[in-house]
């Protein structure tokens, strides 16, 4: 595949009239001069400017006619270099009339010289015998002198500059190396036949690119001479005897023709693209010379590279004329013919008339803002998309839509996905409508729009990026912006292609925001009888009210959908979703609790209580006031609604998530939770379901006994019923009115053996010797006793045997808990002394080891009396010598008379306010940080005197 990148013509026969003398060599002065050297050592002159060769002036040699086998002008000195077959480098005038010049000294028998200009100074090499010799131009007096001299291995058949180097080649071996100008070391690289100096980039400068001798194949090198790239270019032709290279082609001459290729240039658009691009090949007749000159413009080079790194300036500095525009080749009749480059644009236009789409684009890409604009690359890059889309590659037609950057709403119209507004007021360029509709006409079959939808999917997430939905923003008022139109359709197109590919991921879609437009989609949604997916888009758009409208039309079995199971279910579902978008609702913002409350109604009365609980508390911890709920269970529920208060009020204080909020944790919501229990009970008591009553019961008093949040005074007045004799027990409890609870259990109730188990629930031991006994306690010590005097102080009349003879076994069972004295005082005077044996017995032992105990700790009191009488009678006879000189070992100041010191074991003495700086301890010495015990360490406040 090849394009046409040169005008090929033939614009002179015979250059040379001459026509057994063969010309050998060729150069063009700014498109303006041909310099032709013969091999009887003439130069020939001629215009070029009027697109023929136009003859200006034949400069005979002057001393021996030697063949000029070398050619290079330097332009910015107006000097004309020719290298002659015998070794001699001339200089001429680059004028008309070539006037001669001294020869370039120092250099006579050399063979082979290459040229290069760097900071607007010209340089030399030439190789001569073993020698290589660099010379600079020093003005025109001076001309040019040797700079510096380096040894080579053999004769050099060529040269070419690199930017810190200069590559060789052999002219007797054949072989190519590189020599370092900065330390004049010699790397050996590989056989080589030709080489040539590129002058386009960073990388090209400095490339000397060679011909294998085994295969006609190119490689490129750069710094230090290693290899750019990681393959060779190959050729097509056979028998390559020369390379040529003007910016950006290379030119290979073989006995058929002339071959062109383009090597990528440096920048963003040839990033990681590292290959070469064939061009076109001109069929000449046994090619000779061209007119291109071994010389490297570094300054050139220097300013396209600049050029090139800030092509996305798009400057019009970065816009640089190339050197050269034609390139004049001779063949071995001496035939002249011209090569003049075709504008790359025209090239590019040349291949998309022939619809060779990759192609252009890959030619594009090797360019530089400066060659072609960035425009054209993005619309040959589109246009390449639509190509590959209509042949049904949709993959690679999406990823290069996606790298051309194209304005995603083009793509959207092939699929028709646009929204109504939008099209509206949006036009997609002219020059893809054609391409639109023919693209458009390839989804006419399911499968292939299925397909392309899939990826048209993949495609558009790519436009999608975090942040692109503001907090707040109105989602529903179409944004008429460039920017907000792109994004509606972007998200539209979405929906569509989910509702084609994959319908499962369409709630999910919808529950992220997102700027689809919402009578499109909610158009597309009902088509499909989508009734979910609608609530979904609604949600995203804030429209609640909207959403549980639908739902409930939905439950209450007005709308009919897509749904498998049929009604029934489209019902069930309505429910459920109903109840889990309330329950989000409440998760959200607490000002759309009246909307949820509202939209609770139809669902208390359809669900059961327990489904219908879900949307009252939220799974993050958020909640609707529980008086509102309460309310409104009431509200709607009327008599009905106790069921429903209870499941509630246990949910939310019996799970962790919600038991400690602010709003749960309060006496109103945990009286209610009592109240609720109590009105169950009270009707399940009349209603004669005593089993049913006793587990309500159950509940009730482990709630009480486990919260403490209550009010205690006003559920005792609410208990006052002979069926909450044991709730009422607990509540007097909680207020320390524990001979209250005692008399309703033992007496009331009638159970002693309850009365006790709430003895051994409530009673504390009595605090440590020493110790007081708070109020609160008091009673709590008192409780076995209140109850031993229930045993014998029964409602009506005088205690039984039985009563004595139970109250006797409770002070069996707890007689360090009762007072001996009080309880003898309080049995009936006529009970006998055998009753009272086993518990006078128990009551000894229990004195017997109290008197124990009480003797221990007296001990310990005195053995610690009378360690502190010894420690204080040691630092009463410790002495403290101070004198004039006395000094503190923190402050370093004198101790005054009337200053308090302190002392340590170790004879450290400083001022107390020293030793406790900074909070220290005066068990703590602050110079050696040691810590002493308090009877180690004293303090002395009296001074002993001077």
């Amino acid at each position: 595949m090849s394009h046409t990148a040169f005008r090929f013509r033939l614009v002179k026969e015979k250059l040379y009239w001459n026509t057994s003398t063969p010309v050998c060599s060729l150069c063009l002065v700014d498109d303006k001069w041909l310099l032709a050297g013969t091999e009887d050592g003439c130069l020939l002159l001629f215009d070029v400017t009027s697109g023929k060769l136009n003859a200006l002036n034949v400069k005979k040699p002057e001393h021996g006619k030697y063949p000029i086998t070398q050619l290079i002008p330097l332009p910015g000195v107006q000097i004309l270099l020719a290298l002659t077959d015998h070794g001699c480098v001339r200089q001429y005038a680059l004028r008309q009339d070539l006037a001669i010049k001294k020869d370039v000294p120092g250099v006579q028998g050399c063979s082979v010289m290459a040229a290069k200009r760097e900071r607007g100074k010209y340089h030399i090499a030439v190789g001569k015998k073993h020698k290589l010799y660099i010379l600079g131009y020093q003005g025109e007096e001076t001309g040019f002198t040797v700079q510096s001299e380096f040894a080579i291995p053999d004769l050099p058949k060529s040269l070419a500059w690199n930017t810190d180097g200069i590559l060789v080649i052999q002219k007797t071996r054949e072989k190519e190396y590189w020599l370092s100008l900065t330390t004049g070391k010699i790397k050996e690289l590989s056989t080589a036949t030709c080489q040539v100096p590129l002058p386009v980039s960073q990388e090209i400068l400095s490339v000397c690119p060679y011909i294998h001798s085994t295969t006609p194949a190119c490689v490129t090198r750069g710094p230090n001479a290693e290899a750019t790239r990681d393959t060779s270019m190959n050729w097509k032709e056979k028998g390559i005897h020369t390379l040529c290279a003007m910016y950006p082609y290379i030119f290979a001459m073989s006995p058929s023709g002339i071959e062109v290729r383009m090597l990528p240039t440096e920048g963003k658009r040839s990033e990681g693209k590292r290959g070469d691009l064939p061009c076109q090949v001109i069929s000449v007749d046994h090619p000779k010379l061209s007119s291109l000159s071994n010389i490297v413009d570094m300054d050139w080079a220097s300013e396209q590279r600049n050029a090139m790194r800030g092509d996305e300036l798009h400057s019009e500095g970065a816009k640089l004329k190339t050197p050269q525009q034609q390139i004049y080749i001779t063949n071995s009749n001496n035939d002249v013919y011209v090569l003049e480059s075709i504008p790359f644009s025209q090239q590019i236009d040349e291949l998309i008339s022939r619809e060779e789409y990759d192609h252009a684009l890959t030619l594009g890409r090797l360019l530089t803002p400066s060659d072609v604009s960035d425009e054209l690359v993005q619309r040959v890059s589109i246009l390449h998309g639509f190509y590959l889309f209509t042949n049904m590659q949709w993959n690679l037609s999406m990823h290069q839509f996606l790298e051309a950057d194209i304005d995603p709403r083009i793509v959207i119209k092939i699929f028709g996905l646009l929204p109504a507004y939008v099209s509206a007021s949006w036009e997609p360029p002219k020059e893809y409508l054609g391409h639109i509709k023919k693209a458009s006409e390839a989804l006419a079959q399911v499968q292939h729009r299925f397909k392309a939808a899939h990826q048209l999917k993949q495609w558009l997430k790519n436009f999608r990026k975090p942040g692109q939905y503001k907090q707040g923003e109105d989602l529903v008022k179409p944004d008429t912006s460039d920017a907000g139109m792109k994004i509606a359709s972007i998200d539209t197109a979405l929906l569509g292609c989910y509702l084609m590919t994959s319908e499962e991921d369409v709630v999910n879609f919808l529950e992220q925001p997102n700027r689809c437009v919402l009578d499109d989609c909610q158009l597309a949604l009902q088509k499909e009888g989508k009734w979910t997916e609608i609530v979904a888009l609604y949600h995203s758009k804030g429209l609640n009210r909207r959403a549980l409208e639908l739902l409930k039309d939905l439950g209450l079995g007005i709308k009919k959908g897509s749904i498998m199971g049929g009604a029934d279910d489209l019902k069930k579902i309505g429910l459920e979703e109903t109840i889990r978008y309330i329950q989000r609702l409440n998760g959200q913002d607490p000002l759309l609790k009246e909307l949820a409350l509202e939209y609770s109604k139809w669902v208390l009365t359809a669900a059961e209580p327990a489904v219908c609980l879900q949307m009252f508390y939220h799974k993050k911890g958020k909640i609707v006031p529980p008086k509102d709920v309460l309310r409104h269970f009431n509200d709607v529920l009327g008599e009905h609604a106790t069921e429903l208060q209870k499941r509630y009020l246990e949910a939310i204080l019996n799970d962790k998530m919600f038991s400690g909020l602010p709003e749960v944790k309060t006496t109103d919501v945990h009286d209610a939770l009592i109240r609720v229990y109590v009105d169950q009970i009270t009707k399940l008591d009349n209603e004669g379901q005593d089993e049913q009553r006793a587990v309500i019961s159950g509940k009730l008093q482990t709630f009480m006994k486990s919260s403490e949040k209550y009010n205690a005074e006003r559920m005792k007045q609410l208990l006052e019923a002979p069926v909450f004799y044991r709730e009422a027990a607990i509540a007097r409890a909680r207020l320390d009115e524990h001979r209250d609870a005692l008399v309703i259990l033992a007496h009331k109730l009638g159970s002693f053996a309850e009365a006790e188990a709430y003895c051994n629930e409530e009673s504390r031991p009595p605090p440590p010797l020493g110790e007081p006994v708070s109020r609160e306690d008091k009673g709590r010590l008192d409780m076995y006793y209140t109850l031993f005097e229930l045993y014998l102080q029964p409602p009506h009349g005088k205690p039984t045997e039985q009563n004595i003879s139970d109250a006797l076994k409770l002070l069996q069972r707890h007689p360090d808990k009762i007072d001996c004295l009080k309880a003898l005082k309080m049995l009936p005077a006529d009970t006998g002394v055998s009753k009272l044996q086993d518990w006078l017995v128990q009551v000894l032992k229990d004195v017997s080891c109290k008197l124990h105990e009480l003797r221990v700790y007296r001990n310990l009191c005195k053995s610690e009396n009378q360690q502190a009488a010894v420690a204080r009678i040691k630092g009463q006879q410790s002495r403290v010598i101070v004198d004039s000189e006395s000094t503190c070992a923190v402050c370093k100041t004198k101790i005054g008379s009337r200053s308090i010191l302190a002392v340590y074991p170790n004879k450290v003495m400083v001022h107390k306010g020293c030793a406790t700086r900074d909070g220290g301890s005066l068990q703590v010495c602050p110079v050696t940080k040691k810590r002493f015990s308090p009877l180690d360490a004293f303090e002395n406040p009296v001074h002993q005197g001077y």
